[in-house]
């Protein structure tokens, strides 16, 4: 009984080590079959999520292509508005300077002809002081007799008589005053 039974297992055994291939290579054959199938399936849904994260990705590009354009745009907007602004300030800074300058011109100007005005008084006047002063001697001159002309005339020859004696007795020298004849002249030995 053990031998039949030994038997009936080892029979068993072949028959199952027979068949396993065969079952395997079906259930092989099967699942390569499911698997090429599962697997066009995943190729099909792999390309058509390809062809649809290109199409995201291409509308993407386009909408951050637009709005970086956009952003261009204002950018050149601000930029030109604050060039404009720029340009204003400057030019109202050149006004206020060339306002400032001309105040100043006209103010030195106005200054100026003041101060011209106040010498053409002075001057006037003193002119007008020196016209009368010498209308006043002439007519003192004319009012002068013959012979207060003599006595003045006298006084002035004194007087030049009186610098060349003080000149020589200053100078210390003979050599300086006129010689008469046979009078020599000159320092003592």
């Amino acid at each position: 009984m053990i031998r039949t039974l030994r038997f009936l297992v080892l029979a068993l055994l072949f028959a199952m080590l027979t068949t396993i291939p065969v079952v395997l290579a079906d259930n092989f054959n099967a699942a390569a079959a499911d698997e090429a199938v599962d697997l066009d399936e995943t190729v099909d849904a792999a390309a058509e999520a390809a062809d649809a994260a290109r199409a995201q990705a291409e509308a993407n590009a386009k909408e951050a292509a637009a709005t970086a354009a956009e952003e261009l745009k204002a950018n050149e907007e601000a930029a030109a508005r604050s060039a404009a602004k720029l340009q204003a300030e400057a030019e109202a800074a050149a006004e206020e300077e060339a306002a400032r300058i001309a105040k100043a011109a006209s103010e030195a100007a106005e200054e100026a002809a003041n101060a011209v005005e106040g010498i053409k008084e002075k001057l006037t006047a003193l002119v007008n002081n020196v016209v009368s002063e010498s209308k006043a001697l002439v007519d003192k001159v004319k009012s002068v007799s013959p012979a207060t002309a003599k006595k003045v005339a006298a006084g002035v020859l004194g007087a030049w008589g009186i610098s060349l004696g003080v000149g020589y007795v200053a100078k210390g020298d003979a050599t300086a005053a006129p010689v008469a004849a046979g009078v020599t002249g000159g320092k003592r030995k």
